[in-house]
């Protein structure tokens, strides 16, 4: 398995030279960046971790704050006494799109409000982040590599996004680097800057699968669950190995997510602290120092929550700092107090990673291989574990620890973007169901009487607005076999010239959705996908075919399904003079590719 090889004279036309790839990890709570140097004439790239700052600070906090000139700033130093946006990037999608536990959080409400104190959108705050965040980048480069090296060597930059997002929140992403500085002219004689989009996911697998190919391997049709535990997220989805050399990959379980990341553990872990604190006496959380409060922080993030395990249950001692009274202020914790905190998020995590298992073993008749954990909860030791002993002799559970867990994404990025042929083939499942509304012969006991009524073209009893759904969300698009319905419009007896009809493809977000069109008006997973705007032939070229006391003009055709690439196309065809002839076609991209 080579999961690094590829011809780098492909990446940018006409460019023979080395390139410069740069892989930015925007997350929800925490961001990072890496790079790396695509060779001239392929090879291994090494990758560099961006460090901000401190030597230790890979990634900084998705935050950013607004001077009264308009003038930004992000992370570490984004300014707490001015409004400071957080949780933007939740906001990329339509709030429809987002899982129904995350559209209603209180962080999302929190973020809208900051956004609107600060009268602006969240493309533009997205925009405003990215470009301070690539401009400190480039600055590290130069300090790296020198200002000639940089001025002389074309970009290559990886944007990660969510496996689950949809188009519009990829759409608002790309306008997002638009706006940023990102794609800014080069010097003269030097390629314009290429802007390539990965899922998350993939490039979390890609980054830590080059890690471990030494002492792990893949072998063709091997699933595996990624599972990204974040900082405001926990995101997981499965993929199937389609080739070992080179190493490639494709989606094979719907990507799936939950807010129980590691801010959700240090909320409440404070929740447990202001319990402590107001039963032993002491004064609440708020009014100890910021400095005091700080220190608190980092040793619940360093010394207790990173190495929490199962192993080691003596109690903890909790330094806060002192009291307005000069009183020093310690609390004490016991081993099943912190797995108290874990466990408001644990179970959620559990459940995920559950979910992508069973559909996976559907889909192949066997378990995955493994979990791979990544991000930084994904280091933890007490939710490695719980893994651990859940699924021990049944699925592998692998974890990569210290910075190389925790920056797999912007790494992964830098080696996808390198890459001749991408690890992840095109996702090969669709992501809706897609279908039409039809009338049919009424059965009773099998349609809703209220869509029975009488048709007088036909003298028969018919079910009207009967959906039918010709890919669901979920199915295998690769096994799809193009299919033909075939319909008919009765055209009154009168009529002179031609008609239009028009034929609405809707889409669900469901596997299962109804089959009638009535209880999908009223469900707002249901859209319309695109229409199928149809011209008969004229009228007096049409058969006449009695129906109920008088005769009718009778306009058959056929609407066909097939897939071709990662789109559905449908196309409307009917017999006419001596052959067919294509009356519409429409088509619908099925797995939503992002590159």
């Amino acid at each position: 398995m080579e999961p690094l090889g590829f011809s780098s004279d492909t990446l940018i036309e006409g460019w023979d030279g080395p390139i410069l790839g740069i892989g930015l990890d925007m997350g929800t709570t925490c961001s990072g960046a890496s790079f790396g140097i695509y060779p001239k004439n392929g090879g291994k790239i090494s990758v560099d971790i961006i460090q901000w700052q401190d030597p230790k600070l890979v990634k900084i906090p998705s935050k950013i704050s607004y001077d009264p000139d308009g003038e930004c700033t992000i992370g570490p130093n984004a300014s707490d006494n001015l409004p400071v946006a957080k949780w933007f990037k939740l906001l990329l999608p339509n709030r429809d799109d987002l899982p129904s536990d995350i559209r209603d959080a209180r962080q999302i409400e929190d973020a809208e409000e900051t956004l609107e104190m600060l009268e602006t959108d969240p493309v533009q705050i997205t925009a405003d982040y990215l470009q301070e965040l690539f401009r400190y980048v480039i600055d590290s480069i130069r300090k790296a590599g020198g200002n000639t090296f940089v001025d002389s060597t074309p970009f290559r930059v990886i944007v990660t996004v969510p496996a689950v997002w949809s188009d519009h929140a990829l759409g608002q992403m790309k306008e997002a680097v638009e706006l940023s500085d990102i794609l800014d002219a080069r010097p003269v004689g030097i390629p314009q800057t290429t802007v390539q989009f990965i899922t998350e996911p993939e490039a979390a697998a890609i980054g830590t699968i080059s890690l471990m190919k030494d002492w792990y391997s893949f072998d063709f049709g091997d699933s595996f669950v990624v599972a990204d535990l974040g900082g405001g997220t926990v995101d997981c989805i499965s993929y199937v190995v389609d080739k070992t050399n080179p190493f490639q990959m494709r989606e094979l379980v719907k990507g799936e997510g939950a807010l129980c990341g590691a801010t959700f553990l240090d909320h409440f872990f404070i929740d447990l602290v202001e319990t402590k604190l107001r039963d032993s006496g002491y004064m609440p959380w708020r009014e100890f120092i910021r400095g005091d409060r700080h220190r608190a922080r980092q040793c619940w993030e360093h010394e207790i929550k990173r190495p929490f395990n199962n192993v080691n249950k003596g109690d903890i001692t909790f330094k806060i700092g002192r009291q307005t009274d000069s009183r020093r202020v310690a609390l004490r914790f016991n081993h099943d107090d912190i797995r108290g905190v874990f466990e408001m998020v644990c179970p959620k995590i559990l459940e995920l990673i559950q979910r992508q298992l069973t559909a996976a073993q559907a889909k192949t008749r066997r378990l995955p291989k493994c979990i791979l954990l990544v991000g930084g909860l994904g280091q933890n030791q007490y939710i490695y574990e719980l893994l651990k002993e859940k699924y021990a002799g049944k699925v592998a559970v692998l974890q990569v620890l210290g910075n190389d867990g925790w920056t797999s994404v912007s790494r992964g990025a830098v080696l996808c973007g390198g890459q001749k042929h991408r690890a992840l083939a095109s996702p090969r499942t669709s992501r809706y169901s897609y279908g039409w509304a039809t009338t049919v012969m009424f059965e009773e006991g099998v349609h809703d009487p209220a869509d029975k009524f009488f048709d007088w073209s036909t003298g028969k009893y018919m079910a009207s607005n009967q959906m039918f759904w010709v890919i669901k969300q979920g199915d295998d698009i690769d096994t799809f076999q193009p299919l033909s319905l075939k319909c008919e419009r009765r055209i009154a007896p009168d009529a002179e010239g031609s008609s239009t009809f028009t034929e609405v493809i809707y889409k669900s977000k469901k596997a299962n959705p109804s089959d009638r069109e009535g209880d999908n008006s009223i469900d707002e997973d249901v859209t319309e996908a695109a229409s199928l705007v149809i011209l008969s032939p004229p009228a007096a070229k049409l058969p006449l075919i009695k129906g109920w006391g008088e005769s009718w003009y009778t306009f058959a055709y056929d609407i066909n399904a097939e897939i071709v690439g990662c789109s559905l196309r449908f196309t409307v065809t009917c017999k006419f003079l001596q052959g067919r002839v294509e009356l519409a076609k429409t088509s619908v991209n099925v797995v939503e590719e992002i590159c």
